[in-house]
């Protein structure tokens, strides 16, 4: 009994321990998550389990899972952080941005790493069966009973907190179903082997055979034999794994929440989506064909001559149609927004050209198709010549970004990832499997809090959405250009104070400086007055209601700051 009291106090130490270093790790890999990323594909990569029956086998399987658990642990701490986070963030009626969607897709690959080199240990560790489970006889067997048990505990806990992070709300488990759908769609099937295991862990069953071997565990608890002091140092941190969860006596109780897919509640909103879609589709397919002339920068040289000698790789552009019917129905002054990769030559200079990223696109590239879109057709690349079937075009550009190599490289691979997706006649920002023109750029720039609004009850972003960013204070876009033309061969160059004006903000004079124009929101508001005024003759009032509507004019400011964007995300009055 001394011995066992001792071990606790020992526990209690280690927990209190790993709970600072734990904190401090979270608070690093809040600042940097892809130095998070990375790290665990290559932990993954290097663990390791051997099959022998050996003690030198056992010992370096434990020493493989000790590593492989750490990482877990870290994994879900990040994860219950940006679960947390975004939860936060719809509560209160805001959209999560791009960055954060990825996230969470790059959480689901990492857990399917982890979780299939658990499944490798399983494999090893195995019990024989309930009747010879914790036999005291043989050290090595019984060794790898509880290493069997500590790895069910430390990916049913794993497990089982996501599950109740992202699946208990309903639109942050929109996103994750979304996004598997995506995975699935695009041939991945990790995504599959990852639900698949998930399932296993936690599906009723399961639990209910499992839990007769946390029976016996509680029994041997304090029965366990000793066979060379490097098994029992191994044997005894394998019983800190299993307690430090504090899980055992919740499987024994069967004091867990039941699972639940939610699959009724999800199919009436998948349905409805559905139904919403076919409808904008019909309809979208249908206007998005009328058009009634050529736009005045169609095949015009001098325009494509001068707008190449400004661009550069991961410009955005806007562009307007007057003399198409979609653009009649897009809320705003632009039609539509794409993303502008660089040529050969750009590139190159870049060190971009021959990555990964944009290896397979380079014959295509080379053809000049150097702009990402989505169109209704889907997503896709196309020339500059094909883009400038338009009547006005604007640049803008995030600020520093040729600096940071890393982001330029994020910035690419969340774009080209969207090539073949279908069109969302949604227009939902949430979703993952159909996309937008605006919410390309809100994927590829996925770091930005871009401006949002709620459409029908779903998140949307227009191309006016993702223009207006460039008029906030502390803004990370800067304006590049704004070319149109009222007819054929002409140019009129505008100014940043032009573009603003189209988009619904003006110079402000009292906030600008010669170094830098500040802009406020235009905005047309009305609201109801109530006056109160003595009836004629009488000591009775009577209540005159009546609208009062008037221009206002608003600041609006960016901040990227994370401590920031969990109140604000990233913008506010």
């Amino acid at each position: 009994m001394k011995k066992y009291i001792f071990l606790r106090i020992i526990l209690l130490v280690f927990l209190v321990r790993g709970s600072f270093a734990s904190n401090q790790q979270l608070q690093r890999d809040i600042e940097n998550p892809d130095k998070l990323y990375l790290e665990s594909s290559r932990i993954i990569g290097e663990v390791n389990f051997e099959t022998g029956s050996g003690e030198a086998t056992f010992l370096e399987n434990g020493n493989s899972f000790t590593r492989l658990s750490l990482l877990l642990k870290r994994v879900d701490n990040f994860s219950l952080h940006l679960a947390e986070k975004i939860k936060s963030t719809l509560s209160s009626g805001r959209v999560v941005n791009g960055e954060e969607v990825y996230q969470i897709s790059t959480l689901l690959n990492i857990y399917h790493g982890i979780s299939v080199k658990f499944n490798e240990l399983n494999t090893y560790a195995k019990p024989d069966g309930l009747n010879t489970f914790l036999q005291t006889g043989d050290t090595i067997r019984f060794g790898k009973d509880l290493l069997w048990l500590a790895t069910y505990t430390k990916l049913y806990m794993s497990f089982y907190n996501n599950y109740l992070n992202y699946y208990k709300h309903i639109n942050l488990r929109k996103i994750v179903k979304n996004l598997v759908k995506t995975k699935r769609e695009s041939g991945q099937i990790k995504i599959d082997e990852l639900f698949v295991m998930i399932s296993h862990v936690l599906e009723e069953d399961n639990r209910r055979e499992v839990r007769e071997y946390f029976k016996k565990y509680r029994e041997y608890q304090q029965k366990y034999t000793r066979k060379g002091a490097s098994i029992e140092e191994e044997v005894q941190f394998l019983f800190f794994q299993i307690e430090q969860d504090h899980i055992v006596e919740k499987i024994l109780s069967n004091n867990l929440e039941n699972i639940s897919n939610y699959t009724f509640t999800d199919t009436l909103m998948e349905v409805f989506g559905k139904v919403t879609n076919a409808i904008s589709g019909v309809f979208g397919n249908l206007v998005g064909k009328v058009r009634w002339r050529h736009g005045h920068f169609y095949k015009d040289s001098f325009v494509k001559e001068k707008l190449m000698s400004k661009l550069q790789p991961l410009d955005i552009l806007f562009e307007k149609t007057p003399f198409a019917l979609t653009d009649t129905f897009i809320p705003g002054h632009f039609g539509h927004a794409a993303l502008y990769l660089g040529t050969e030559e750009q590139l190159k200079n870049l060190e971009m050209w021959e990555t990964s990223l944009i290896k397979p696109y380079q014959d295509r590239i080379r053809k000049g198709e150097t702009i990402i879109e989505a169109i209704r057709p889907g997503v896709g690349l196309t020339t500059l010549d094909r883009f400038l079937e338009i009547d006005e075009i604007a640049i803008v550009r995030q600020k520093s970004l040729i600096k940071d190599t890393f982001e330029m490289y994020e910035i690419y691979r969340r774009a080209l990832d969207q090539i073949g997706k279908k069109y969302d006649f949604n227009f939902d920002v949430e979703t993952t499997d159909k996309i937008v023109c605006s919410e390309l750029l809100f994927f590829a720039f996925g770091k930005i809090n871009w401006p949002t609004v709620y459409i029908l009850g779903r998140p949307t972003i227009s191309p006016d959405n993702l223009a207006e960013l460039t008029f906030y204070d502390n803004s990370p876009l800067k304006f590049e250009l704004n070319y149109w033309s009222k007819k054929r061969g002409t140019l009129i160059e505008g100014s940043i104070e032009d573009l603003a004006k189209n988009i619904g903000y003006e110079k402000s004079l009292l906030r600008s400086t010669p170094e830098q124009i500040a802009f406020n929101k235009k905005e047309y508001r009305c609201k109801t007055v109530i006056t109160t005024k003595l009836r004629s003759g009488s000591r009775r009032s009577r209540h005159i209601q009546r609208r009062v509507c008037g221009v206002e004019y608003e600041k609006k400011v960016y901040n990227s700051a994370e401590s920031f964007r969990d109140g604000h995300n990233g913008y506010f009055k």
